[in-house]
């Protein structure tokens, strides 16, 4: 994969983790001092496998990082 192909890539997960961050903090928020066991058993379930994701973009960022450099900046070729 083309490194232009890969920085969008990593981009596009990254902006998606961030949202479902975003949503996963406002259910736990709202399941707080619940009963409800299934749903907060549901939405461990939901914590875990975001926590799985966001590992896997870990390494897959850090891998991005040693062949090209930080996600935020562009290789420029040198005349």
């Amino acid at each position: 994969m083309a490194e232009s192909d890969e920085r969008d890539e990593l981009r596009t997960r990254q902006a998606t983790l961030h949202l479902r961050t975003a949503e996963l903090q406002r259910e736990t928020e709202r399941l707080s001092g619940s009963t409800d066991l299934s749903a907060i058993r549901a939405h461990q379930e939901l914590l875990k496998r975001h926590e799985r994701e966001l590992k896997a973009f870990d390494e897959s960022l850090g891998a991005f990082h040693e062949r090209f450099g930080p996600l935020g900046q562009k290789k420029h070729d040198v005349d």
